[in-house]
């Protein structure tokens, strides 16, 4: 929505007064503060199948991991998901 929104206020600073365009420089910058992409959180990566639960520590680590980054525990390989398993979930 917001790549619209700057489009439309592109188009009209550039036909109207092309000197305007200097103004959407700071709302670019507020735009790209305001929309980085966020971690997903443990439940998430559990819910998608990217993550599990280590069964020492129950942190969670990454579905590939073969050692737990937290305590240190040797775990049995999993195989890593395919690309459409990694967007929709296995």
């Amino acid at each position: 929505m917001g790549h619209l929104i700057f489009l439309i206020l592109h188009f009209i600073a550039f036909v109207f007064f092309a000197w305007a365009l200097i103004v959407t420089i700071p709302l670019h910058l507020i735009y790209s503060a305001s929309s980085r992409p966020r971690e997903p959180n443990d439940e998430e990566l559990l819910a998608r199948g990217i993550g599990r639960r280590c069964p020492q520590c129950a942190e969670v680590i990454k579905r590939e991991a073969v050692k737990c980054r937290h305590c240190g525990t040797q775990l049995p390989a999993l195989e890593p998901l395919n690309f459409w398993e990694k967007i929709f979930g296995p």
